[in-house]
């Protein structure tokens, strides 16, 4: 389906430490987002194309 390979599950828990946000909408919102970047191909291709460092680097904040 053309959709990325995170989840938001693993995330949830570094993320609510990172921004103290415990309220469920943000998640929700972060959801219909990757829907639509699955569902419209050159928004994932502008996704695609940060470089490894970057996305290297959110992940190791997020965990």
């Amino acid at each position: 389906m053309n959709s990325f390979m995170d989840t938001v599950f693993g995330q949830n828990v570094g993320l609510i430490g990172m921004t103290k946000v415990f309220s469920r909408y943000p998640t929700a919102v972060a959801g219909g987002i990757l829907v639509a970047l699955g569902l419209v191909p050159k928004l994932g291709e502008v996704v695609a194309a940060l470089p490894g460092p970057v996305v290297g680097a959110a992940g190791l904040v997020r965990f």
